[in-house]
């Protein structure tokens, strides 16, 4: 079987949604490869296995993958060629997912840098690379650097076709930045269909159509005859958001009580005695940061993408009043040992009380933004 026909039956198997059945095959094909010295075969099967792990949530695997293909690239003498910047880029993602921010950033820098030298600089990678970029540099609060990298990707995305959707998204992310920095005016301004759809050269019903599916996701709210404005968050939504966390947080708790493998439980131990070390020096920034990773973890072992997904966008939400919180000396060190006694249960493997840590864990929180007070957070 040839190339052209083993992506045609994958594509087959992907469009009956019969993924093992499409991992299995690429495993015979990888085998194969490997039997017969053919590193061409195995380097398209750890790309194209590193993006389904990707795209269903097993992001360990598609880091695992990603590593393998590289070492593959530069076994075969393609150091520096498009192939190894492409997989760069899928490698960068998937780290990225997995929560090594810091290597993710360097793998994507080393792609760009690729992509310029062989002058493939107006591509959809590019715009894919300068979009993942700022998302890392949004979720760090460095909205400064976030704007920069976005204006990049919709400088590019603006010059392909069929890109509305692209380009509004781009926008509102955009104008969640700005209005992160406090430039509100700015942020609303972004949103203006009349602007976009000048900008495109497209009439305003493409635009309309994609600001509306932003709108469903929650990220913008239309109002008739006056256009799209970026969604503020409110102490009402905020104490939604961790209610519902509450709850959801201790079903995931419940479910990585059965699923948790030994490494997870490892890295959960290492995730704590670094978060006391960092909480004593007052590093608040890594604090926040293995507190991100903590719970990504949790996600990971609960075995559930359609939970984990649920979780990191109720996680997100609510990013820069985690930040102020855990900032709290006293908070840090009390949130750590919530999740030093999570951990404990997990090893028990006791699902009624990890869950009901996990619960408390979020409702504790929600009594420190009381003690705080909610006027210092919307400072």
């Amino acid at each position: 079987m040839d190339t052209q026909q083993m992506f045609q039956e994958l594509d087959r198997l992907y469009a009956q949604g019969k993924l093992d059945e499409a991992e299995e095959k690429m495993m015979g094909w990888m085998k194969e490869g490997l039997d017969s010295g053919n590193k061409s075969l195995c380097l398209m099967m750890c790309n194209e296995m590193e993006g389904l792990y990707r795209n269903t949530g097993r992001v360990a695997q598609a880091v695992d993958m990603a590593d393998m293909a590289l070492s593959l690239i530069a076994g075969m003498g393609l150091d520096g060629s498009i192939h190894h910047g492409t997989t760069l880029l899928n490698a960068a993602t998937a780290r990225r997912m997995a929560g090594d921010v810091e290597k993710a950033l360097s793998q994507y820098r080393e792609a760009e840098a690729i992509f310029k030298n062989l002058g493939k600089t107006d591509g959809y990678e590019m715009a894919s690379l300068y979009n993942n970029i700022s998302q890392i540099y949004q979720e760090q609060e460095e909205h400064e650097k976030a704007l920069e990298s976005l204006d990049k990707a919709l400088e590019l995305i603006k010059k392909m076709e069929n890109s509305e959707a692209e380009v509004a998204t781009t926008h509102v992310n955009r104008a969640l930045s700005l209005m992160a920095l406090g430039r509100l005016d700015e942020a609303d301004e972004e949103l203006k269909e009349k602007n976009i759809g000048e900008e495109l050269g497209v009439s305003r019903t493409p635009v309309r159509e994609a600001l509306r599916q932003l709108e469903l996701e929650g990220l913008v709210t239309i109002i008739p005859n006056k256009g799209a404005y970026v969604v503020g968050i409110s102490k009402k939504d905020i104490q939604d958001i961790y209610e519902i966390r509450s709850r959801l947080e201790g079903l995931c708790a419940k479910w990585a009580a059965d699923k948790i493998t030994k490494e997870q439980l490892d890295e959960l131990d290492e995730n704590i005695y670094l978060s006391d070390f960092h909480a004593a020096k007052g590093n608040s920034e890594q604090v926040v940061e293995l507190d991100n990773r903590f719970h990504e973890i949790l996600y990971n072992a609960s075995d559930s993408k359609e939970l984990k997904h649920v979780l990191l966008d109720f996680h997100h939400y609510v990013q820069r009043v985690r930040k102020i919180t855990l900032a709290d000396p006293k908070r840090s060190v009390q949130s750590n040992q919530e999740h030093r006694q999570i951990v404990e249960a997990l090893k028990k493997h006791d699902a009624g009380l990890a869950e009901k840590l996990a619960n408390e864990h979020m409702m504790n929180t929600i009594h420190n933004m009381d003690n705080y007070g909610w006027d210092n957070l919307f400072q």
